[in-house]
């Protein structure tokens, strides 16, 4: 040993007179000798290492001087090494030290960090903590220490050193205190013992430390939790209780392998008779099965335990188990599983509570529509579901209407992409009943229109545009579809009343709105129109908010319209309906609730969103192509359709729509019953389209569209003539001057006593004299023809001896005729009665005072000899 290392390991090299900056400089010196001195020889080193525990160093004011004699000391015990120069008093204070200037290293602009990051790797080398690993008041202070000063600015070997720390104290601790696995406990918790929460970094070294510690802890750890679980730890010793299952949670996340023998624990607690207790386990049990679906299988005995809590007497706890139901199914890959899991749920929807129900309901609909349909609930969950859209409460109803009917157009969507003839299945796994069951959708759904609540018929309403039948859909596309979903409607009995009390409720609100909107000052008026329109929407006290502005009004009025449209522009007047729409959504979107939720509504029923003038004149199509094929079933459902629509929304036929239906229905192109529909619908449509129609029938045309009408008027069914007459009436600009007109050609050409049109004849005449009352006056020529005809009808058809079967018929037109056109004679005797003009009152006809009766003794006397002659037919 050199002179100058001599002195300096002298016993007085360091002593407590020293001035400040020369103790300083000593330690700088000393440390730097002791870094470079190897273990040989440590007994040299006596009188330093005795010096260096001193008081007045361990507990300097200087903390440079402090830092050194910690740097020294550290050197120390790695020459000493694996003895220790120290008796256990003196190791406390030496490792208060250590743990002190572990402290500056939080701060990573510390101007002495390189030393004390120096320190901190002599200490890891030489596993100094060993010594204090059974000391827990120490343990406990390294830990939290440790804890404290990590921080994400530390360099990544700076984080490693302190994890090797506390794993080399708990690995060589004989008895880790329970109070330091609580501290590590809660910092998993993110949390620190206060119960604030702790810096990420301090989270992230708990997690690491029981990721990397778990054969070291299992032992101890598990333990403790147990007795917790069990009650054998009361608390007044552990800080850990209330927060025990936040632990269970989040240690099966980070170290799952310390719960084996835990988890059974948590069965005790599913029995107590405490709710919150019981609702507690419930919930963590709940976290754990959904997001780790193998643990059921490992715990079996815990989770049919757990799942047994579907029957639970407390319905939130029931709600829980609901709740994870979704889950499960969703993650599980195990079928029996979520076949067993389904059982509950059927239970569960059936449930007492509404709460239960509620939530049963938003888990079978979340599960299929999460998973796209690929894990589709049990049919048996999809037919209590569609029992639930008559639920009592009306939000569940709301939420299985809604629900059933999304999965119904994913279904759809889906259907033709994936289909398969294999095994009966269509490649998605649905058997055929489950496809029978999507297919009856909309008429389960659709008859929910048939209950009285005005908002499960608006919810119905807005499903048949957004979901089943959406304005977005091809015109093509959307008319098969509306095609499609009419015969599944109309296949179920009342399917079709339903869908005509739809189509009629409509028309009259639609009525009624157009009213209330255009009625002025007749406040009488304005008040029944607005009756009408509450009896269906809500809130139609907001309709005087909107009266006064007349853009809104317009667009109001464009919708519940339909707009206007000829043949050239029919796509263009979809267009200005739909902006409409848009326009009058869009101004109210950010208005309040109430007057939002009435325009919406209004909007709703006043419009036909899920057809329009482009899908009808598909429509249209798709019947001509029927005639074309001479397919009657088609036929039948797509006239049965286009009936209806054209009883209740006639302004969805555009003139090309009547002059595609006129070429139909040319003679001999149809069978009689489906002629006598076919112009049943152009009787309707022509009224609404009005001059458009007869623009659309001008020229060869309308010649020919003319010409064609009347060969039913005197040739067709009665109802054909009926209907042809109407039509007629309809699309001409003078309904009189068509009147007048056609009666003229029928008694001049067809009534005859041979002739064999006398059947379509009258009952055209019969129209006539129907339709013009209340138009006409007796001075009107046709009136004269009219009688002209009526005398025929005495003189050579019902008088007649002719029994023949052709002959019956027009006889029983010829009384119905007879008696239409008494009623309309009658209404101009009440008429002049009702003048002041004493000139009318004796205006009447002189001869109907006798032809009325005449024409009573005449049918009189026919219907005597009927039951006299007991002929069924003529009966």
């Amino acid at each position: 040993m050199d002179a100058t290392m001599e002195k300096r390991l002298a016993a007085g090299y360091l002593n407590e007179k020293l001035p400040e900056k020369k103790l300083l400089s000593r330690l700088q010196k000393l440390e730097n000798l002791l870094s470079n001195h190897t273990q040989d020889n440590a007994q040299e080193l006596d009188n330093i290492a005795a010096a260096l525990k001193h008081p007045f160093l361990l507990k300097h004011a200087n903390s440079n001087v402090k830092l050194y004699v910690a740097l020294c000391l550290a050197d120390i015990f790695r020459i000493y090494a694996p003895d220790a120069p120290y008796e256990a008093d003196d190791l406390g204070e030496v490792f208060r030290l250590f743990i002190s200037q572990l402290s500056g290293l939080d701060n990573p602009k510390h101007p002495a960090l390189q030393q004390l990051e120096k320190l901190l790797e002599r200490l890891v080398t030489v596993k100094a903590f060993i010594l204090i690993s059974d000391d827990e008041e120490m343990f406990l202070k390294l830990f939290r220490q440790l804890f404290t000063t990590i921080s994400e600015e530390q360099s990544g070997l700076v984080q490693v050193y302190f994890l090797d720390i506390m794993l080399t104290c708990l690995e060589t601790s004989s008895a880790i205190p329970q109070a330091a696995l609580e501290l590590i406990l809660v910092h998993v918790l993110g949390q620190n013992e206060s119960g604030s929460s702790c810096a990420k970094p301090a989270h992230a070294l708990a997690k690491r430390l029981l990721q990397q510690g778990v054969r070291i802890l299992e032992p101890v750890v598990a333990p403790l939790l147990s007795d917790i679980l069990l009650g054998n730890i009361n608390e007044t010793v552990t800080n850990l209780r209330e927060r025990t299952h936040d632990a269970i949670y989040k240690l099966q996340q980070v170290a799952p392998d310390l719960l084996i023998t835990v988890l059974p624990h948590l069965e005790r607690e599913l029995s107590f008779e405490d709710i919150e207790v019981r609702k507690r386990v419930v919930e963590l049990l709940a976290k754990l099965f959904a997001e780790y679906p193998h643990l059921h299988s490992a715990q079996f005995t815990l989770y049919n335990r757990f799942i047994g809590r579907f029957k639970d007497v407390d319905p939130s706890i029931r709600c829980i188990l609901v709740e994870f139901a979704k889950f499960m199914i969703l993650r599980s890959s195990d079928a029996k599983v979520a076949e067993d899991l389904s059982k509950h749920l059927l239970d569960r929807l059936r449930d007492q509570d509404e709460a239960v129900r509620s939530m049963a309901v938003d888990t079978v609909i979340e599960v299929a529509s999460e998973s796209n349909l690929e894990k589709l609930p049990h049919i048996d969950l999809l037919n209590e579901i569609v029992l639930r859209m008559r639920d009592r409460r009306p939000s569940i109803r709301e939420k299985a209407v809604n629900g059933i009917a999304s999965l119904w157009s994913m279904a759809h969507e889906k259907w033709d992409a994936r289909k398969s003839k294999k095994q009966g299945q269509d490649g998605s796994g649905w058997n055929k009943e489950r496809r029978k069951f999507f297919d009856s959708v909309p008429i389960k759904v659709f008859f929910c229109y048939a209950v009285p609540d005005s908002e499960d018929k608006m919810r119905v309403e807005e499903l048949f545009s957004k979901e089943f039948c959406p304005s977005s859909l091809d015109p093509e596309v959307r008319a098969q579809r509306l095609l499609t979903l009419y015969n599944s409607i109309c296949a179920e009995s009342g399917g079709r009343e339903v869908f005509r009390r739809f189509l009629h409720d409509k028309k009259v609100f639609r009525q009624g709105l157009i009213g209330a909107l255009d009625s002025g000052n007749d406040k009488a008026k304005t008040q029944r129109c607005r009756d009408v329109v509450g009896t269906f929407v809500s809130g139609v006290e907001q309709l005087t908010k909107i009266t006064n502005d007349e853009g809104i009004v317009r667009s109001l009025r464009l919708i519940a319209g339909g707009g206007t449209a000829t043949a050239q522009d029919v796509s263009t007047s979809d267009k200005k309906v739909r902006s409409a729409i848009e326009s009058v959504l869009r101004q109210f979107n950010n208005k309040g609730a109430k007057i939002k939720t009435f325009i919406s509504n209004t909007v709703t029923k006043a419009s036909i969103g899920f057809v329009d003038r482009l899908a009808t004149l598909e429509l249209v199509g798709l019947l001509k192509n029927a005639v074309d094929d001479d397919d009657e079933r088609e036929m039948n459902h797509t006239l049965s359709l286009i009936e209806d629509l054209s009883a209740f929304c006639p302004q969805l036929f555009s003139g090309s729509a009547a002059h595609s239906i006129m070429d139909i229905v040319k003679p001999k192109t149809l069978k009689a019953a489906f002629a006598d529909r076919a112009l049943k619908v152009l009787s309707n449509v022509s009224a609404v389209m009005g001059t458009d129609a007869a623009d659309e029938l001008d020229g060869d045309s309308a010649g020919q569209s003319k010409k064609t009408l009347m060969s039913f008027v005197v040739k067709g069914t009665p109802p054909q003539a009926k209907w042809a007459v109407r039509s007629l009436m309809s699309t001409g600009t003078s309904p009189l001057t068509v009147a007048s007109s056609v009666t003229k050609d029928i008694v001049e050409k067809h009534l005859k006593a041979n002739s064999p049109h006398l059947e379509a004849s009258f009952a055209s005449l019969r129209q006539i004299a129907k339709s013009t009352m209340g138009r006409c006056t007796q001075k009107d020529s046709f009136i004269k023809d009219l009688k002209g005809a009526a005398e025929f009808a005495i003189d050579s058809c019902i008088t007649s001896e002719d029994d023949s079967e052709d002959f019956v018929g027009a006889k029983a037109q010829a009384i119905s005729f007879l008696g239409q056109f008494c009623i309309l004679l009658n209404s101009f005797r009440e008429k002049n009665q009702q003048s002041p003009n004493p000139k009318a009152k004796k205006r009447d006809l002189n001869t109907d005072d006798e032809f009325v009766p005449r024409v009573v003794e005449s049918i009189q006397a026919l219907l005597n000899i009927n039951v006299r002659d007991t002929d069924e037919d003529m009966t």
